[in-house]
């Protein structure tokens, strides 16, 4: 099977050495071919018809790179692997830079069970520097499906830094109303809050550093180490000044199924612990443990896991908890386009019963978004949860009623290239967390304009 064609990247990237051989084989009076005008793939119920149509065009279009490409496409959603990776191979000689071909090239080695090749091409995109980041993190993705018996003596590095100048309008995390509103034994009472405990906004500087490493392991198995720290200064509210930091170790350990083909599964496991310190002081710390089941299906990933963290307030350890969870993820391209959808559900217990309002249920949802756009890559986010305590909050708030929390989030960032490694960024963000006890009512929105120096790969 497959014997006929390159099923190493040593001749592929024989045949991609080759610049002008494009141009050498482009026909001169080329037919109106489909694939060439940016189409997506239609849903799943429509490709047999697709692909019946676009056999038609074999004859007109054989040297269309752009139709051989999509047509390519369509046969691997279809799990035609092997006539997939003929037509994606002939697209490559033509036009041996379409990424969208590369990436299903690999997919489709992938399926026929040439992992080391589909592995060794999908490092080959990730160190070209001209792969949107969306396409990227994808890639990155798959390498934990596709990679077996490669090299497991070195590691793989790579990290960012940015720096970003602007502003917020709720430095200090502080409720939206200027009034307390208290249930006491006499009756209701509104007070004004202290001027120091009101919304304060103002320009800010934003610094992020992160860094990470990846080692392949024997058996397909990769490690990953990440580490991240966060921190914003506000030159004139330096009280509301605050650090975070994250760190988190990754083990996937891929299962495939009989003679390679999909659906491809892994398991996963994370250790992590997170920190952060407000005002010069510590706040509160975590420290995490998560496992999951992650399965691709064509281009693909769904997931389902569970996470243990448990919860640690320095400051007032009454607030202390431990928290379980149940989480679902999302993740597929869609165009040149990645959406993901990530949920949660969980219960966070009391270290000590007289933590105010008892136990916490709350889920969460994300959904993001992210594509090419004018030139550069858009990065967007929203947010969205709920959390309910299972007792009463404070007796002389809304007359001892259980805290209700619900939160909207919304992200966007759009980054540019300037110069090799280098963007440039513009994003905004908006919060706001309704309560039906007012004193949690807080907005935020900032905007940040600024660079991201990134190397490695």
């Amino acid at each position: 099977m497959f014997q006929n064609y390159c099923r190493t990247l040593a001749c592929l990237m024989l045949l991609l050495s080759q610049p002008d051989l494009a141009s050498a084989n482009a026909p001169v009076d080329r037919p109106i071919c489909p694939g060439n005008a940016g189409e997506p793939l239609p849903p799943a119920g429509e490709l047999p018809a697709l692909a019946e149509r676009l056999a038609r065009f074999e004859q007109d279009c054989e040297g269309d790179a752009g139709f051989l490409a999509y047509r390519g496409a369509v046969l691997l959603e279809l799990g035609q692997a092997e006539a997939a990776a003929a037509l994606l191979e002939r697209a490559l000689l033509i036009a041996p830079d379409h990424a969208g071909a590369q990436v299903d090239y690999a997919r489709a080695l992938a399926a026929l069970g040439d992992a080391n090749a589909a592995r060794s091409l999908v490092d080959n995109l990730l160190a070209r520097d001209d792969v949107p980041g969306g396409l990227r993190e994808q890639l990155r993705d798959w390498q934990r499906f596709i990679g077996r018996d490669q090299d497991t003596s070195a590691w793989q590095t790579g990290g960012s830094l940015t720096l970003r100048a602007g502003g917020e309008t709720n430095l200090n995390s502080a409720p939206a109303r200027g009034s307390l509103d208290l249930t006491l034994p006499d009756g209701p009472v509104s007070l004004p809050l202290a001027k120091g405990s009101r919304a304060r906004g103002g320009g800010a500087l934003l610094a992020e550093a992160g860094v990470q490493a990846g080692r392949n392991l024997a058996g397909g198995g990769r490690l990953q180490l990440l580490g991240d720290i966060r921190g914003r200064h506000a030159p004139d509210r330096s009280e509301t000044d605050y650090q975070q930091y994250e760190a988190l170790a990754v083990l996937t350990l891929p299962e495939a199924v009989a003679n390679n083909a999909h659906p491809r599964a892994a398991n996963q496991f994370s250790l992590g612990a997170s920190r952060l310190d407000y005002g010069g002081e510590q706040l509160y710390e975590a420290q995490r443990l998560g496992a999951a089941r992650i399965l691709q299906t064509g281009p693909c990933l769904t997931g389902a896991s569970v996470d243990l963290e448990n919860r640690h307030f320095p400051t007032s350890t009454n607030l202390d908890g431990r928290f379980v969870g149940l989480g679902g993820s999302l993740r597929c391209p869609l165009g040149d386009a990645r959406v993901s959808l990530l949920g949660r559900l969980g219960l966070d217990r009391a270290a000590e019963k007289s933590r105010p309002g008892g136990d916490q249920r709350r889920w969460d949802l994300r959904l993001a978004y992210s594509r090419p756009l004018a030139g550069g890559e858009l990065d967007a986010e929203i947010s969205l949860g709920h959390q309910g305590d299972a007792e009463a909050y404070s007796e002389i708030l809304e007359n001892g009623a259980r805290r209700k929390l619900a939160r909207l989030a919304l992200r966007a960032e759009w980054a540019v290239p300037l110069r090799k490694g280098l963007d440039g960024i513009v994003a905004f963000e908006a919060s706001r967390q309704s309560s039906n006890i007012p004193l949690f009512d807080i907005d935020n929105a900032a905007l940040w304009l600024g660079g991201r120096w990134s190397w490695g790969n």
